[in-house]
């Protein structure tokens, strides 16, 4: 079986691209805001167990975060 080779205009690849830059700033400022609601939850929990439930959120946002906006940074 033969494959077809499809060949994107320059224009295609352009638009790929923004679309990809236009998913990754609406991811980054998603995980911003799960950064912002896991700092405030952390900031107002009580019960000792429920602190480290709150770290691992916080952590897991701001890491979310920092992997987006590398990657928005190594397309740009």
């Amino acid at each position: 079986m033969q494959e077809e080779i499809i060949k994107k205009t320059p224009q295609e690849a352009g638009t790929d691209r923004n679309e990809l830059i236009n998913k990754l700033i609406e991811d980054i400022e998603c995980a911003k805001n799960d950064m912002e609601v896991a700092r405030i939850n952390f900031d107002r929990v009580y019960n000792p167990d429920d602190i480290d439930i709150y770290i691992y959120k916080l952590r897991s946002a701001e890491s979310r975060y920092t992997k987006l906006i590398k990657k928005l940074k190594s397309i740009s």
